[in-house]
């Protein structure tokens, strides 16, 4: 069976109830999925309240949201706003497409209530916070529509409804041409992200890459965790030949360990700063990120392939390891990242206020204990 979009019909109840049954009916003769809350149609989870069951409905439920205002704001939750309030207020975040509707009586006083706040309005509204809620929507510059009767909004409906639709098939042309070049190198997961570009999108998508990356040296990774390695090349002896080949090793992780610094800070300004982000170049560094990873595990099975004498091993044991703690922090930050994001998004709906600190560097684990045993060795050797 085809999926048919699905409408929310946002709006107090007992002054608008003629009004939603006509929309209601209206959705139904056009093929879509009208979801009000009067109706055993509706979507509800026994395990939440009434108010919850409603923010859930627009989140999970809706493909279209209309907003319709009338004299009643209607019951104010704990978090100070009403619930059509609060239902909006999850569509703008969802991104979801929204068309708004006031009365035109309810629209004319809330033009005078602008000039006099402190004025009685008690025979249009039952709450001023109606017209505070009117303010913030023409903050936002959305296009709102003025009616009288449902028909207004029926006939309203046939035209946007119709311009949604065609914005929808150019958006479609778009994305096939996008999805050929992305269809191949997203894993299913970042793919969903990409497609349905929710809230922050574009950084859980970075994530969700930079894992997927993580995720392809699995091979290599469990080489490094089980010590899988076999000696290679001529055996060191000389002592100042060993100290040449430890210095020698490193400088190249230092030199690894820089490059992946230099990645992260521009990789996280970039991500930061939203006007500057473009996907191609959020996949090209979730990609170099990557590959530091697996440069560095490269790097440690080099170190643990050099055939020494049995003196040097512990030298060599300690520089195998420097990079150990560091490693597994990094493959669990993407993870930890997105967790990080998604508590944050769940904080904003909540009327908190988010904060997100995210925090990788590149370094070695026991650096001065190398140097220590280098400088040792340099002492006794004469290097």
């Amino acid at each position: 069976m085809a999926k048919k979009p699905s409408v929310f019909i946002s709006s107090t109840f007992y002054d608008l109830k003629q009004l939603r049954s006509d929309l209601f009916q209206y959705f139904e003769t056009i093929g879509y999925t009208p979801n009000a809350s009067e109706y055993n149609s509706f979507p509800v989870d026994p395990d939440t309240d009434t108010v919850e069951a409603c923010l859930s409905a627009v989140k999970g439920h809706a493909d279209i949201f209309i907003l319709i205002i009338g004299g009643r704001y209607g019951y104010e939750t704990d978090a100070g706003k009403s619930i059509t309030n609060l239902e909006y207020e999850i569509a703008i975040r969802q991104r979801i497409p929204i068309l708004i509707f006031i009365q035109k009586n309810i629209y004319t006083a809330y033009t005078l209530w602008k000039d006099n706040q402190e004025g009685d309005f008690s025979s249009l509204v039952d709450n001023k916070k109606i017209f505070n809620f009117i303010e913030d929507i023409y903050k936002t510059k959305k296009w709102v529509f003025q009616f009288e009767l449902a028909q207004d909004i029926i006939e309203c409906l046939r035209h946007q409804l119709a311009n949604l639709f065609y914005q929808s098939l150019q958006l479609r042309k778009k994305v096939i041409v996008i999805d050929e070049e992305l269809k191949y190198s997203l894993s299913p997961n970042a793919y969903k992200i990409y497609y349905e570009k929710k809230d922050a999108w574009e950084i859980l998508l970075f994530f969700q890459v930079l894992e997927d990356h993580l995720a392809s040296f699995h091979e290599l990774k469990n080489d490094v965790e089980y010590s899988v390695s076999f000696l290679s090349g001529k055996k060191i002896k000389e002592p100042l030949l060993f100290i040449d080949w430890i210095q020698g090793k490193m400088s190249d992780i230092q030199e690894i360990i820089s490059v992946g610094n230099h990645l992260l800070n521009d990789c996280f300004s970039r991500l930061h700063q939203k006007s500057q982000y473009e996907l191609n170049k959020s996949m090209y560094f979730a990609k170099k990120l990557a590959e530091i990873y697996k440069r560095i595990l490269e790097w440690v099975v080099s170190v643990r392939e050099q055939n020494l004498e049995e003196n040097f091993k512990q030298s060599q044991f300690l520089l195998s390891n420097c990079m150990n703690t560091n490693m597994k922090e990094f493959e669990k930050f993407p993870m930890k990242a997105r967790s990080q994001i998604n508590d944050a998004l769940e904080n904003i709906e909540k009327l908190e206020t988010p904060v997100i600190e995210l925090k990788m560097v590149f370094v070695m684990d026991n650096h001065e204990d190398l140097n220590k045993e280098i400088n040792s060795m340099e002492k006794i050797y004469g290097a």
